[in-house]
């Protein structure tokens, strides 16, 4: 069960590592420009990022349940099969 949880979280971690990449290929061409960023950029990370702070809870206990999750299997020694690369 443990590993089924900890795969979740790494998938959650995963997601939000590639909302931040498309957030960066959004900025990526004003890179150069001493501009301000466009609104519609802005306006895009601005509505993602309010979703997200607004109860940054989830993001803890998600990162806690994950780390929690190693340490209990290299204390335990009980590191599932798919990770030894042979049975």
């Amino acid at each position: 069960m443990s590993t089924l949880i900890l795969c979740a979280c790494i998938g959650f971690i995963i997601a939000v590592m590639w909302i931040d990449l498309i957030f960066d290929a959004l900025v990526l061409p004003h890179h150069n420009s001493k501009d301000p960023l466009p609104e519609e950029v802005l306006a895009t990370m601005s509505s993602f990022f309010k979703r997200i702070t607004y109860k940054p809870f989830l993001i803890f206990v998600i990162l806690v349940g994950m780390f929690t999750i190693i340490i209990q299997q290299i204390i335990n020694s009980s590191v599932p099969v798919w990770r030894l690369g042979h049975l």
